[in-house]
């Protein structure tokens, strides 16, 4: 099994995976099995795999956040924030 087999099949966003378990080379990511992930990161296997079950554990108990932080809020969505809190206020 590769991550992104790994992430299809238990719908774990990737990034997850590479944060959580500090992996830094893309083409090993995308390509190597867990085995050679293991191997390669001086790891036991029984260990990696561990570590993805937390992985997917955590992630679907909410958690863990992962992946590139979301846009900006700009003006336009800070002010239909705002007038929206106001309207809820004025609703009570």
């Amino acid at each position: 099994m590769t991550i992104p087999y790994v992430s299809h099949v238990y719908k774990v966003p990737e990034p997850c995976f590479t944060q959580s378990l500090h992996l830094t080379d893309h083409w090993l990511v995308e390509h190597a099995t867990l085995r050679v992930i293991a191997d390669h990161y001086q790891r036991s296997l029984a260990l990696l795999l561990l570590d993805v079950q937390h992985v997917i554990l955590n992630y679907r108990r909410k958690q863990l956040t992962c992946g590139p932080p979301g846009p900006a809020p700009t003006r336009t969505t800070v002010k239909l924030h705002a007038s929206l809190l106001i309207q809820k206020g004025n609703a009570q």
